[in-house]
């Protein structure tokens, strides 16, 4: 707890929930309920700044957001979640419930929120080595990376696999994996291919699909290496589908263009009637022996 105490009190991003206080519940206080023998050693606490928002998957929804607007949203995360890495934490739990979107003077702002099973990476800040009792499996498994599932060392590059299931959903409304109990979507996230997000949603220019297929790797060698670099592939690949064939608004015509269009079609039209015209009329020369004047 001491090493996620020291690395979360080091963040300070806009898109992160701030963490105003963090400590152990006090031992006296603890002592009086007897019931659960870890309070007798003070509980862990983090106070947090309140986030009056709702999940990013229900407000790109509910306001019918675009493509490219819901990316923008999601770019800002992968910013967020870069900066976490930075400072040695990997959140180990993202998922829309914990990615928040809130109105800052009418501007949609995200939100990543919900540390409390973040793990410290990074060796300056503590010796001490964190474990969960038990040993127990800990995040969401629609959204846990292959190598959470199979209780193997994570990096940042876990967070990047459940930043690409988040984005999956944003994109397409649907999870790569999905089964009525945890068990089953846990065998699929450790042993199956993802569908790829075109699969799914073919309108998904495939520039923006591609990106959000690599995230879903099974080695997290063959995923983006940061935040960073997936938020800047992500950013390269919206400017290409908004400047190729599907960005239409540039692609109508002005008035006066239309106009020039019509008459050279029309012109066009008269010509052709013309030379019909003067073809039948020399038919007709050639069968009746009179020349045309």
């Amino acid at each position: 707890f001491e090493a996620e105490r020291q690395a979360l009190a080091m963040m300070d991003h806009p898109n992160i929930a701030k963490i105003f206080d963090a400590g152990t519940t006090d031992v006296a206080h603890s002592q009086l309920s007897t019931s659960n023998s870890q309070l007798s050693q003070g509980r862990p606490y983090f106070v947090m700044e309140l986030v009056r928002g709702i999940k990013i998957t229900e407000y790109c929804d509910q306001n019918q957001l675009p493509t490219h607007e819901r990316l923008r949203l999601f770019i800002l995360v992968c910013q967020a979640i870069q900066h976490a890495h930075q400072k040695g934490i990997i959140h180990r739990d993202i998922k829309p419930s914990n990615i928040l979107v809130t109105l800052h003077d009418g501007v949609p702002v995200p939100k990543v929120i919900d540390f409390g099973i973040a793990k410290a990476i990074a060796g300056r800040l503590t010796e001490r080595t964190i474990h969960t009792s038990l040993d127990r499996l800990i995040g969401t498994p629609v959204y846990m990376s292959p190598e959470q599932v199979a209780g193997s060392d994570i990096d940042g590059r876990s967070d990047l696999y459940a930043l690409g299931v988040v984005a999956f959903q944003l994109l397409s409304g649907k999870l790569p994996f999905d089964a009525p109990q945890a068990s089953a979507v846990l065998l699929m996230q450790a042993t199956r291919a993802a569908p790829s997000l075109v699969s799914v949603a073919p309108a998904i220019p495939a520039p923006l699909a591609m990106v959000v297929d690599r995230c879903l790797r099974k080695d997290p060698a063959e995923r983006y290496p940061t935040g960073e670099a997936l938020a800047d592939a992500l950013t390269q690949a919206l400017q290409q589908a908004q400047s190729g064939p599907q960005a239409t608004p540039d692609s109508v015509l002005s008035e006066e263009a239309a106009k020039a269009v019509w008459l050279r079609a029309a012109q066009l039209q008269a010509d052709a009637a013309r030379r019909v015209q003067d073809r039948t009329a020399q038919a007709e020369s050639f069968a009746t022996g009179v020349q045309p004047s």
